[in-house]
């Protein structure tokens, strides 16, 4: 008559059966599923710092590559200088070729060398002698008619003078001219250095260039890495989620299971059985001892057992063994005679059924006793009618069943049923 306590539906032993096979399964199950979750756990760890350490190799690589980005920035930066260096020092070379050609062809200052050359001329021609000057000078005082001649040596002499001055600027526009030329003869030499150079740089260059490649495609693919191991580590973000819903799923699983396995062995047959069994077969084992003792002759005894010792092992084991003895000692059941067996079956199964009707709080009505006296001899058929007459105050009906026509006259109240060729015929005496 024992329910669930959960759904309060009658809770048979095969209803008990299955649910402990069932909870068996689910905990095998969510074992299994716990070492599954356990070794995913480690290796999604062991993922994680891989992804970590590869990270951190990623941004190492990336912080190269903007050192390299800056490194040839400067050099591209450099390059353009030489070249814009070296186009100026072909145009100067060009205009130093063009100027010197045109002052060995006599193209420019050509009044200002002539005049130059009749200067240098004049100066050669004119005679100095101090005698002569003496005689000159006689031949001013001497000649006095000739001042007019004197105011036109005087504005040739300023001329002269103004020609010098301008023979003077020549000179220094030449000087200026010719250190300008020895100024970017030497830019010349220095640029002839720098485009010697330039090729080495132009290698240096292409090899930066190729390096930049390369690190180009490694930045492209360390970032390919990177948005991976971002993604692994975001499914791993996901996966730590999810087995922390496991975990709590798994500590809910384990309460639960905590209080079906509880419930199991309170429901077994070690739980609330053997409590009911213990207390109820002391009452048991005196009742159906006292029917025995109202046999006459009988000298049998009934003792319930609920516990033996295991033959494997150490401790006892629940069980319940029927122990019965007489004036001879302990013997197994089967070794007693059928009127004996019968006797004791009747003993017990009396004593249970006015048991079971106590704990319910009702009385036991009604005793049926179907055949069974053919076992008995004519001693224990009376010794059976004493014990059905000893207890028959705690019924209000007993109904004995017997084809034997010696007992038919030991009841005050018979139900004869005689069959006949027409069916069979009650009659009550």
């Amino acid at each position: 008559t024992a329910t669930c306590p959960v759904c309060r539906r009658e809770l048979g032993p095969q209803e008990r059966k299955r649910l402990g096979d069932d909870y068996q399964v689910e905990g095998k199950v969510q074992g299994d599923r716990f070492r599954e979750n356990k070794s995913e756990i480690a290796r999604i760890e062991t993922l994680l710092d891989q992804s970590k350490r590869e990270i951190a190799r990623l941004e190492r690589q990336q912080k190269q590559a903007e050192t390299l980005a800056r490194q040839e920035a400067t050099l591209l930066e450099r390059l353009a200088t030489s070249v814009r260096a070296e186009d100026d020092l072909v145009n100067q070379r060009e205009a130093d070729a063009a100027l010197t050609l045109l002052l060995a062809s006599g193209e420019i200052a050509q009044i200002e060398q002539a005049e130059l050359i009749q200067l240098d001329q004049d100066l050669s021609a004119i005679p100095y002698d101090d005698c002569r000057y003496q005689v000159i000078q006689e031949r001013i005082k001497a000649l006095t008619n000739v001042e007019a001649e004197l105011g036109a040596l005087l504005v040739a002499e300023a001329s002269l003078t103004a020609d010098l001055q301008q023979l003077e600027l020549i000179e220094t526009t030449t000087t200026e001219r010719m250190a300008s030329r020895e100024l970017k003869a030497q830019q010349e030499v220095l640029l002839s250095k720098c485009v010697e150079s330039l090729a080495q740089v132009r290698e240096e260059y292409d090899l930066l260039a190729a390096e930049l490649n390369r690190l180009e495609r490694l930045r492209s693919e360390a970032q390919e890495e990177l948005g991976a191991a971002r993604q692994r580590v975001s499914d791993l973000q996901a996966d730590a989620e999810e087995r922390g819903q496991k975990v709590t799923e798994r500590t809910k699983a384990a309460e639960q299971k905590a209080i079906y396995d509880e419930l199991m062995l309170a429901f077994g047959k070690r739980g609330i059985q053997a409590m009911i069994i213990e207390n109820v077969v002391p009452e048991l084992e005196d009742e159906a001892n006292r029917i025995l003792d109202k046999m006459p002759g009988n000298s049998m005894r009934v003792e319930f057992r609920t516990q033996r010792q295991a033959v494997r092992g150490e401790g006892t084991i629940e069980t319940l063994d029927i122990v019965i003895g007489d004036e001879v000692g302990r013997r197994p059941y089967e070794l007693y005679s059928g009127g004996e067996a019968f006797r004791l079956n009747f003993a017990i199964r009396v004593a249970l059924s006015m048991l079971l009707t106590r704990r319910a709080g009702a009385r036991l009505q009604t005793l049926v006793i179907d055949e069974g006296f053919g076992t008995q001899d004519a001693r224990g058929r009376d010794g059976l009618i004493e014990a059905i007459r000893a207890i028959e105050t705690d019924f209000h009906t007993i109904l004995v069943i017997t084809h034997i026509a010696e007992l038919k006259e030991m009841f005050p109240t018979r139900i004869d049923i005689v069959k006949e060729l027409d069916g069979s015929r009650v009659f009550v005496n």
